[in-house]
């Protein structure tokens, strides 16, 4: 996989569990130095392998380099060791570090539009050649939106070598806990919260929008921050409460009154489909999201807006209590019983077994 295993949970994280229940998986990570915006995820029933690299191969080229081939290096002696029916990659950097002539056959499990990650153009022709060689060499290709599918077929796919599998929730099995901290939370506001990844497409701008027009409104925003992020917003009402474990999500979603997703839409989030929006499905609160094509199918569930403007107006109807939640709970339990990670594993699975 191409995240830590400690880093919130994600597509991978929750695939590699649900295939160790009945598939003998062995999971190579890259491990990360910089443990600050990581949680402990559970370990139970999972084999976890870290895959170390030097500090600092981000910034420094030679050290990337050199982590290139200690990784090259670590795969091609387990390959000599160690037989596997299929190989899982979810990225076309880790792919690269493989032996060119191995025998297990590669499954693609293409969770974002790689290429919208990479601004300089050394970088995204490397991701790019190195994605098109992983398309040719896969047996099959597992693709997390419709509109990512599209893509890897413009980029040499083929129609009978991939399918759709969405994203989907897990159910969190946790007693609610009054340890939880709540020092930070307003009750005297209208509590507003975004759970997930800070990065390059947060829109912080309708954010600050809000919280300016909107003086009776706290946003909570819970998860880590990458590095892209050029600058945050410093303001009173707007609360990073930072990576918190995925078991107590559900304690800190009880908390707020309305989730949100507000991103820029540009093509790396056109091709997302978002964990968040199940899960706050799941959380059972109000929510409401920037619109993109695809989040279609949310439609019952969610608010969509275009702009600022309609954030902010839909945030006020909220506010005054002309707005309320859209689904009922009988839709919610209809959604919920065909979008869990048990059931898209069950579809997994079934694909394999015929290939």
């Amino acid at each position: 996989m191409n995240v830590d295993w400690d880093w919130i949970k994600q597509r991978p994280h929750f695939l590699a569990e649900k295939l160790s229940a009945s598939n003998n998986v062995y999971v190579f990570y890259p491990y990360t130095w910089r443990r600050s915006n990581l949680v402990r995820n559970p370990r139970e029933g999972v084999k976890l392998f870290p895959l170390f690299r030097l500090p600092f191969g981000g910034r420094l080229k030679i050290i990337k380099r050199i982590n290139f081939w200690i990784w090259k290096f670590y795969f091609s002696i387990l390959l000599k060791f160690k037989n596997f029916d299929f190989i899982w990659i979810s990225s076309p950097e880790i792919f690269e570090t493989l032996p060119i002539n191995i025998t297990p056959e590669i499954i693609y499990d293409c969770m974002d539009d790689v290429l919208g990650f990479y601004k300089n153009q050394h970088s995204y022709e490397y991701i790019l050649e190195a994605e098109e060689r992983l398309i040719k060499k896969s047996k099959h290709i597992f693709c997390s939106s419709t509109n990512l599918a599209n893509k890897i077929l413009r980029r040499g796919g083929h129609e009978d070598k991939y399918t759709v599998v969405f994203n989907g929730f897990e159910p969190i099995n946790s007693v609610i806990n009054s340890q939880i901290n709540r020092s930070n939370i307003r009750y005297d506001l209208f509590r507003i919260g975004y759970i997930g990844t800070i990065s390059s497409w947060f829109d912080f701008s309708v954010i600050l929008e809000a919280v300016i027009k909107l003086p009776n409104v706290i946003f909570y925003i819970i998860g880590p921050e990458e590095n892209l992020i050029e600058s945050k917003p410093d303001h009173e009402r707007i609360v990073f409460l930072g990576p918190i474990q995925h078991n107590e999500l559900h304690q800190y979603s009880i908390e707020l009154n309305l989730l949100v997703m507000p991103f820029i839409v540009n093509s790396l989030v056109k091709s997302v489909d978002p964990v968040k929006i199940y899960e706050y499905i799941y959380f059972d609160k109000p929510i409401v999201s920037v619109y993109y094509a695809g989040l279609e199918k949310f439609e019952r569930f969610v608010d969509f807006y275009i702009d600022k403007n309609e954030f902010v107006s839909i945030i006020k109807k909220y506010l005054n209590g002309s707005a309320k939640k859209k689904y009922s709970s009988l839709e919610r339990e209809s959604f919920l019983l065909e979008n869990s990670w048990d059931k898209r594993c069950l579809d997994i699975c079934s694909t394999l077994s015929r290939l």
